[in-house]
């Protein structure tokens, strides 16, 4: 002979809240800290994308400035000479 449980929930045996699904609390608050992580993650990269291009601009200026040194030097360039100073 089969013996039939019912396996229905009943008011003595409570359920856990978690086991429902997630309140809209939890939900917003998920969506808030994602959105704040996403955001500072976005914000970081526009950062070193900016920092690049300063340093990119002034690697060029130092290529330049060098590039004009060495002309100087090619042409023999030498200071010239200190004024006297009359008393």
């Amino acid at each position: 002979m089969e013996t039939s449980v019912d396996h229905r929930r009943t008011t003595a045996d409570p359920e856990p809240r978690r086991a429902t699904g997630f309140t809209l609390t939890e939900v917003l608050i998920a969506i808030s800290l994602t959105g704040t992580l996403i955001l500072t993650i976005v914000l970081a990269a526009v950062t070193l994308v900016r920092a690049s291009g300063v340093s990119d601009r002034q690697a060029n200026v130092e290529a330049a400035l060098g590039g004009a040194a060495d002309e100087l030097a090619q042409f023999g360039w030498t200071a010239c000479p200190e004024e006297a100073t009359t008393s």
